[in-house]
């Protein structure tokens, strides 16, 4: 699974047809494009983790452990612009997030996103001479991390298996290795 504000990023990226040099991560290097048009800034306000699963599943090459954890994270977008650009379009943000493209991108990435910004709120301001047309919006998204790695061996596998069957009028008792190899 891609980090949520990265699938983020590139839905936006792709839906309004945006360069690199026009959106990006908080805390990122990047030099703005100082031309016309949007410019996209996305950054997590917090997540909370919601639910944690940890189980074990046999495979051809021996145990593996899942470890999963349920996370929402609230996800700023701020879109802006030195023109009016950003004021006529940002309601295109919403459009594309709740795209074909978008449901795709989070289904393979075992997201989802609210369809509906909690607001949208107008937090333009004076930069240097003139004043930057700036709209911040933010959504909840919802996201399942998981992690696979093989399960190592320890304090259980010294421990020998035995299985009893009891039936009408025998009993069958067999010895099996602890970790089961396929």
């Amino acid at each position: 699974m891609r980090e949520p504000v990265k699938v983020i990023r590139d839905i936006l990226k792709s839906e309004l047809g945006l360069t690199d040099k026009r959106i990006m991560l908080t805390n990122s290097k990047i030099d703005i494009d100082p031309g016309p048009g949007i410019f996209i800034a996305l950054s997590y306000l917090h997540s909370k983790a919601f639910a944690s699963n940890n189980y074990a599943t046999p495979t051809p090459a021996g145990m593996q452990e899942t470890q999963e954890v349920a996370m929402v994270h609230h996800i700023q977008v701020d879109i802006m612009s030195a023109d009016e650009s950003a004021r006529m379009q940002k309601e295109q943000v919403i459009q594309a997030l709740q795209s074909i493209f978008a449901q795709q991108a989070m289904d393979a990435n075992l997201m989802n996103i609210n369809k509906l910004p909690t607001e949208i709120i107008d937090t333009s301001s004076l930069e240097e001479t003139k004043i930057m047309n700036r709209y911040t919006m933010n959504f909840s998204l919802f996201a399942l991390h998981s992690l696979n790695k093989p399960l190592a061996g320890g304090y259980y596998d010294k421990f020998p298996v035995t299985v009893q069957d009891d039936t009408d009028t025998h009993v069958e008792s067999f010895e099996a290795e602890a970790t089961p190899s396929f």
